[in-house]
């Protein structure tokens, strides 16, 4: 299947001139997701991770960075300004479940930029990467003590259950059809920035 890696890049100026860029995760993208996880506290990676993580080996980021866009996908928001280094402040991901119609999904923002509708946008590029490799679902564990992930999902009308194999996990559902209808909401830009036009990109190989 061949996707344009054009339709999942979206960028936008914030008004100290940060840049910030949605975009598919790439393969030299490991040292950033790094310094990212590095980045936040034990709380969040918790939230994150359900568990006492506080980094992913050197396997792992390359598992997370170099996907094939279609059994796993993974959107990020980068914020760059000129004299700074350029950051990862937000990973979203989904893996394929067995079924072939599901997709687990999970969402990290980085703590200093929560709040601005960055979840979100990244949120929408899971579900538009997800219609279009044929998923029906979207599905996510939340820890039940997460009570800013779970607003942020039942905020997009997922439907939120407890999890009868987990104990302290809420599962949260949604037709990835669902997601499409809520097409407006994922086009919103993050707060306080204005969109500038997408960056041209080739398109890459899914599946």
């Amino acid at each position: 299947m061949q996707i344009s890696f054009r339709s999942f890049v979206e960028r936008w100026v914030l008004p100290d001139d940060t840049v910030l860029t949605l975009r598919p995760v790439l393969p030299g993208d490991a040292a950033l997701l790094a310094d990212m996880l590095e980045r936040q506290s034990p709380a969040s990676m918790r939230n994150r991770f359900h568990g006492n993580v506080r980094g992913l080996t050197r396997e792992r980021l390359a598992e997370w960075t170099n996907v094939d866009y279609r059994q796993h996908f993974a959107a990020v928001v980068t914020a760059a300004r000129a004299g700074r280094d350029t950051r990862l402040i937000v990973d979203a991901r989904y893996f394929a479940e067995g079924d072939a119609t599901t997709v687990e999904f999970g969402v990290l923002v980085d703590e200093s930029w929560r709040r601005r509708g960055l979840g979100t946008r990244a949120l929408g590029a899971l579900s538009r990467a997800a219609a279009s490799a044929g998923y029906e679902r979207l599905r996510g564990s939340v820890l039940a003590g997460n009570d800013p992930m779970l607003a942020f999902v039942q905020r997009h009308n997922f439907c939120c259950k407890p999890d009868r194999e987990s104990h302290g996990l809420i599962r949260a559902e949604k037709r990835v059809a669902a997601c499409q209808n809520d097409s407006r909401e994922w086009r919103r830009a993050p707060q306080g920035a204005v969109m500038v036009s997408t960056q041209t990109q080739p398109a890459f190989a899914a599946g």
